[in-house]
């Protein structure tokens, strides 16, 4: 069923699309929809993902990605603890600036 929503709805904007021509700024809107969506589905094909997913399976997914951050975020700060004496250097807020792009 959601497939099927999801699919009316891609119809739907490629039909306002190429019928927008009297109002350019809903065609504007509607190509970058759609340009959008093109793009997920490259990027994410839906087979790698159900639209719907179980609420266990989310769950679990989350507690995953927690605690995958959360070692991330203790390691970064195990590193700017380590370095601590160097925070009111010049070079140091230098390298910060460039890691955090």
């Amino acid at each position: 069923m959601a497939s099927a929503i999801y699919e009316g709805f891609k119809v739907l904007l490629r039909t306002l699309e190429r019928t927008s021509d009297v109002f350019p700024p809903l065609k504007t809107v509607v190509a970058g929809l759609v340009v959008t969506i093109e793009l997920i589905e490259v990027l994410f094909p839906l087979s790698d993902f159900a639209l719907i997913p179980s609420p266990s399976k989310a769950k679990i997914q989350n507690t995953e990605d927690r605690i995958e951050l959360t070692t991330s975020l203790e390691a970064i700060l195990s590193i700017l603890n380590a370095r601590r004496h160097d925070w009111d250097k010049p070079h140091f807020a230098t390298r910060l600036a460039h890691v955090s792009r």
